[in-house]
């Protein structure tokens, strides 16, 4: 399921990074999920990323990137 290039990064020099290594070896990305996550295996740009819940119920879940 690779994203679009149109949707909203919020770290934009993770994803610089992760497309300047990812010829050259295997990224793979392990980061939280949102209230809102669906899918929780997602390809973008050469590297795998890996969402997880970190509390349960996921809705109470208050990290965010803002």
């Amino acid at each position: 399921n690779a994203a679009s290039a149109a949707e909203p990064i919020a770290y934009p020099f993770v994803r610089a990074f992760v497309k300047e290594i990812a010829p050259f070896c295997d990224v793979t990305i392990v980061t939280s999920s949102a209230p809102d996550t669906k899918e929780f295996f997602q390809e973008m740009d050469g590297a795998k990323i890996y969402r997880y819940r970190y509390f349960f119920p996921q809705s109470m879940q208050r990290i965010e990137a803002s």
